[in-house]
């Protein structure tokens, strides 16, 4: 089991993407071509000229024919990776204990416990059995792993035997205790990229609507607060979602990642 083992691993940040995209930017013109009569032909016979038909001229009229198409670049948010040097611990127990947005983990290698904090979203206590993680300084013992910190209480550990020196496991319901509801946006909150587009679209098209009918006098003022009300509900997910974005960038730039 490794313990501060120093190790150059791929870590992902969130980092600035470029999506080429092709737009219309002028009107493509195309040459219409006719022939019209420009005159009188001229024939000559025994050396004398006499008018034989019509002069033919070649004459073009031009029409819009489609669009000129150009080629632009637009920024978007991504997950990108980079190879840096960490200090890699194998735990064989993590404890997480997310309140909010603040969490205090404990973990368990080879027999020391170590603690540190972290940034998350929700409400969340669980226990993680052989997790490898890795940081960007070095962790300092704070001892002997205890129970109630880095190992559950009643050291059970559902299928994983602990490390030498802890304490054994032994039947028990204690577990992963995590709410449905924020295993939902965990998954979905600031990284389902459809999610995010669709949020946006709703956003922008209610608000729009709403701005415009109360620029036109169509509502009342008590239809105007239920209007308020409908905006500021179909806000929450595209607001949620870049509050969420704003986590992310604070945590990979607190760590340095």
């Amino acid at each position: 089991m490794a313990c501060g083992e120093v190790v150059e691993v791929a870590v992902r940040y969130i980092g600035i993407c470029w999506k080429k995209i092709s737009i219309p930017c002028g009107i493509k013109w195309c040459d219409y071509t006719f022939r019209y009569p420009c005159g009188i032909k001229w024939c000559r016979k025994w050396g004398i000229p006499y008018p034989c038909g019509a002069k033919k001229c070649t004459g073009t009229i031009p029409y819009p024919c489609g669009f000129n198409w150009c080629e632009i670049s637009i920024p978007y948010f991504c997950l990108k990776t980079r190879k840096k040097k960490r200090y890699c611990y194998d735990f064989s127990v993590i404890h997480q204990n997310c309140m909010v947005v603040y969490e205090k983990l404990y973990g368990c290698c080879g027999g020391n416990e170590y603690s540190w904090t972290d940034i998350c979203l929700g409400w969340v206590e669980s226990y993680h059995t052989n997790v490898r993680k890795c940081f960007e300084t070095p962790l300092k013992p704070n001892g002997p792993c205890q129970e109630g910190n880095s190992i559950p209480p009643g050291g059970n550990i559902p299928a994983t035997p602990l490390d030498e020196g802890s304490v054994a496991p032994h039947p028990s319901n204690s577990g992963l205790t995590v709410s449905p509801f924020f295993q939902l946006l965990d998954m979905k909150l600031g990284k389902c990229r459809q999610c995010m587009m669709l949020s946006l679209f709703i956003f922008v098209v209610s608000w729009a609507v709403f701005l415009t009918f109360s620029r036109l006098g169509l509502i009342g003022s008590t239809l105007s607060f239920i209007g308020w009300i409908l905006v500021i509900i179909l806000s929450i997910p595209f607001v949620s979602h870049m509050g969420r974005l704003i986590f992310l960038r604070i945590k990979y730039w607190r760590f340095k990642i």
